[in-house]
């Protein structure tokens, strides 16, 4: 569907459109947020 992220309210962080055959789909993603990075300790 070519207008979904005009429908969901934002822009994906990545979009790509995939061809199976003659069919064009598309296909979005929304990532979350980024998970807290870890403090690296030294052995």
């Amino acid at each position: 569907y070519e207008n979904a992220p005009k429908d969901i309210g934002r822009k994906p962080d990545k979009n790509r459109k995939i061809y199976n055959g003659m069919l064009k789909t598309y296909f979005y993603q929304f990532m979350g947020p980024k998970p807290p990075k870890r403090k690296g300790t030294k052995e």
